[in-house]
């Protein structure tokens, strides 16, 4: 049975885009970075971090693990 303390910490990777979406459409919404964090409050705080930047913030969102769908 896993432990679920250790499923709670375990890295996900989130793709970084402009927090405003009509602005990111307008932009052609790019992924401004990647990060690994445990949840989305984590990704966006370790890219700000790593100087990643937006006129609108920063929104994160989990990106799919193309290794588990095999």
């Amino acid at each position: 049975m896993p432990d679920t303390a250790t499923k709670k910490t375990e890295s996900a990777r989130w793709g970084i885009y402009h927090r405003d979406r009509e602005w990111a459409r307008e932009t052609g919404d790019p992924c401004l970075a990647v990060v690994n964090a445990a949840d989305k409050e984590g990704a966006e705080n370790q890219a700000s971090l790593d100087g990643i930047c937006g006129p609108t913030g920063l929104w994160a969102h989990p990106l799919r693990n193309t290794e588990q769908r095999r």
